[in-house]
């Protein structure tokens, strides 16, 4: 049993790559983005149709004016506190009560509202180029950033984001902007065409995407993001293990942390395709299944609950709001909107 456990848990990360390839039939689709303009504008229109509040729980430190609060302490709506007179400031927020009981001059104190900002860390690596139903992982958390993108549109919030893929150059980052063309901005990189991993790299040990893993780019958010920030994880989160937990709780911290868990279907439940010939490295022999056997499908299941179950508790312990979206769901501007 604890042979066919191992096993299972081979084939939870190995059954990506050997059924993405009968996902698409011509090479030229690799060559299309992952989203078409007329699905773009669909999406704006299904966001827009939402008019929808974004709830904030953090102080947003954010230039833009807005209806948030910030931590800025100026002339704004919300009564802050109450603090002597100094050369210069405004007669009109002058607290003439307190003047009066105290015989000394003192000024109102207001807590200023600003625009929160909005930034996506979207995965794009290899393990997020598979699917078996309806469209791939990667075009699925596509159409989750057009919507997260417009939705910051909407509100008037600035947005911005970070491509983590494995290419030479590393990560994409996109500079955090206001307005239609920051939106688009984000979206058209998310929706880049995203042709397979060749073979030579899938099942390399040492492969660029090694580089540049969620350590490497939560680091760096720690240290680029404005406190106050939206921030939302979009990916299958297939590398990411208790190691993260420190720097997943500074920004959770300081700013609100969204992860949503893109998965297919045959992630969580085998595939009953007879006898199926799997390759986990370059270094190690291909390995032979039959799906169909009873003891193998509940070994798998129970490697991929157990999977599935320890990503939803390390968010959940690090109050980070946590949700899966399969590959199947359409409406995900319903699924955004419950976060």
């Amino acid at each position: 049993m604890q042979a066919i456990t191992a096993l299972s848990n081979t084939l939870l990360s190995s059954l990506r790559s050997w059924l993405s390839n009968f996902l698409i039939s011509s090479p030229d689709d690799f060559t299309q983005p992952l989203l078409s303009k007329k699905d773009i504008l669909e999406l704006r229109h299904r966001m827009f149709s939402q008019n929808t509040q974004p709830a904030n729980t953090h102080d947003t430190a954010h230039k833009h004016m807005g209806d948030t609060r910030s931590i800025h302490r100026g002339y704004g709506l919300d009564y802050e506190e109450s603090r002597p007179y100094q050369p210069g400031d405004e007669p009109r927020y002058m607290n003439w009560p307190l003047t009066a009981r105290t015989g000394e001059l003192y000024m109102k104190v207001f807590r200023e509202e600003r625009h929160p900002g909005v930034f996506v860390l979207l995965d794009r690596r290899k393990s997020m180029r598979f699917g078996t139903r309806t469209r791939l992982k990667v075009t699925q958390a596509a159409r989750i950033t057009a919507c997260i993108a417009f939705d910051a549109q909407q509100h008037h919030a600035s947005v911005g984001g970070v491509i983590l893929e494995a290419t030479p150059r590393g990560p994409q980052w996109i500079r955090e902007t206001v307005g239609e063309q920051a939106a688009f901005d984000l979206i058209y990189a998310a929706s880049a065409p995203c042709p397979p991993i060749p073979a030579s790299q899938a099942h390399s040990s040492q492969s660029t995407e090694n580089e540049f893993d969620f350590n490497y780019v939560l680091n760096m958010l720690q240290a680029m993001l404005i406190p106050g920030t939206t921030l939302y994880l979009i990916s299958d989160f297939i590398d990411l293990e208790q190691q993260h937990r420190a720097r997943l709780m500074q920004l959770a911290a300081q700013n609100q942390v969204h992860a949503i868990h893109i998965f297919d279907p045959a992630e969580q439940h085998l595939p009953q395709v007879g006898r199926a010939r799997f390759q986990t490295s370059s270094d190690n022999p291909d390995v032979t299944i039959d799906t169909n056997a009873a003891s193998t499908n509940r070994s798998y299941n129970d490697a991929a609950l157990k999977h599935f179950t320890a990503r939803k508790q390390l968010f959940h312990a690090l109050n980070i709001k946590y949700t899966q979206i399969s590959t199947e769901c359409d409406a995900i501007e319903t699924e955004l909107t419950a976060l």
